[in-house]
């Protein structure tokens, strides 16, 4: 689904009538599920990839705030940080290694490629999941407790393509102190 298609701007109007007629506490779960049903709009195969990434790095974000050893601490960024790099590092550039190493070897150039299609917003989810789990580690940012504010957090559909990439607490402060805008607000 584009941004700048009837079928988003449809649902943009019906996601934004159905969030000020829900009652307050149901909206981030709404939320999470208009994401993803724009997320699977694109393709539903990588849904379960986002909703993995998104248990991962909420857990390793509740793990942090448990765990005061340092070396514990840091086990469980550093392999958060390799999870997330690894599935961008496979998705967006295993070809490219592929078709050099094949050329490396004289090899044909899809000797060693595979049919890989670049699930959307990889980069956004992947660097977003990374800042929060630093943030988390330095202490600049409390463990989120509910897996739905984190999942919004990742998912958020108006941000997942195009960003920006948004820190923790700048996000999370605009959702728990979110206030319904005023009309001059909406009309400047």
């Amino acid at each position: 689904m584009l941004f700048n298609t009837p079928l988003f701007f449809g649902f943009l109007v019906v996601t934004l009538i159905l969030f000020y007629v829900i009652p307050r506490r149901g909206r981030t779960a709404f939320l999470v599920l208009t994401s993803y049903v724009f997320y699977a709009a694109w393709s539903f195969r990588f849904v379960p990839l986002l909703i993995g990434l998104t248990l991962t790095d909420y857990s390793a974000g509740r793990f942090l705030g448990a765990i005061r050893d340092k070396k514990v601490r840091h086990a469980i960024v550093m392999a958060s940080v390799v999870i997330n790099l690894g599935f961008l590092g496979v998705f967006k550039y295993y070809n490219f290694v592929a078709v050099n190493l094949a050329a490396l070897l004289g090899k044909s150039a899809g000797a060693f490629s595979l049919s890989i299609v670049l699930p959307l917003g990889i980069s956004f989810h992947t660097f977003q999941s990374i800042s929060y789990i630093v943030d988390v580690y330095r202490g600049d940012q409390a463990p989120i407790r509910n897996v739905l504010d984190y999942a919004l957090f990742i998912s958020f559909f108006p941000q997942l393509v195009a960003g920006p990439i948004v820190r923790a607490e700048v996000f999370f402060r605009d959702l728990f102190k979110w206030r319904r805008p005023q009309a001059t607000e909406v009309l400047q």
